[in-house]
């Protein structure tokens, strides 16, 4: 059990160390963008009033900013916990984080050839510099969970923990243990030691028949007075006078 828990505690190698502080630098750069936007909010608001000559835009704008701040919170939580599972050795973990990092790439390019928000100065500089570090953080870490030395360590991860669960509740509900195959007919166990072997088709004798009249039993062959009442039993009956001698 101890051997068990230090095979699935054990240290990751330099590869999933760096690659899930990697993630966690993309869910940090992810929170920034999310306090940013709410900063952002009054200016952009006025600056798309006047834009418009309307206050509905400004508060368009300013709802869009509090949107893009909420997926950016949840987004920064998620990339997050998949630092936290992949740098434990969870193959999903892995695979999750490969397909959050795709899209991390794909928003970020997006953000940057769009660049909706250009209007605020300050903004635009803090988008721009936080989508060029998401995307390289992203490609990194992505690369450094499909090296060789990451994979054998979240397999050898995986074989742990199954094991561990086999230890702690047992085989599955449908196992079952391997049969030994049944003999083919007519075969004869060797003899033991001293003894002839049988000749072939050998068969080994049957118990008698009882007689009729007699039910059959596990008692058979039964005594004397079983087969013929009129005969006396094995042994005699002390009970019973002796015979005239006359």
């Amino acid at each position: 059990m101890t051997t068990m828990a230090a095979r699935t505690d054990r240290k990751p190698p330099a590869t999933v160390f760096a690659g899930s502080y990697l993630f966690a630098g993309v869910a940090a750069l992810a929170l920034v963008g999310a306090i940013g936007a709410l900063f952002a909010i009054p200016e952009l608001g006025h600056y798309e009033s006047d834009r418009a000559r309307d206050d509905a835009a400004g508060e368009l704008a300013a709802v869009g900013l509090v949107l893009y701040a909420a997926m950016a919170v949840v987004f920064s939580f998620l990339c997050l916990l998949l630092a936290i599972l992949g740098g434990r050795g969870r193959p999903a973990a892995r695979v999750l984080t490969w397909v959050l990092g795709g899209l991390t790439v794909c928003f970020n390019i997006g953000l940057l050839v769009i660049g909706p928000y250009d209007s605020v100065l300050w903004y635009r500089v803090l988008t721009q510099m936080a989508a060029w570090a998401a995307i390289l953080l992203a490609t990194g870490s992505a690369v450094l969970l499909a090296l060789p030395t990451s994979h054998g360590y979240f397999r050898a991860m995986r074989a742990a923990r199954q094991q561990q669960r086999l230890l702690h509740f047992g085989p599955p509900s449908d196992y079952r243990p391997p049969s030994h195959p049944m003999p083919p007919p007519g075969y004869q166990p060797p003899p033991s030691f001293g003894q002839p072997m049988p000749p072939p088709g050998y068969q080994p004798p049957c118990s008698p028949a009882p007689p009729h009249g007699v039910a059959p039993s596990s008692t058979w062959p039964a005594s004397a007075s079983q087969v013929d009442p009129a005969l006396p039993s094995v042994g005699g009956n002390t009970s019973d006078p002796p015979p005239d001698s006359r």
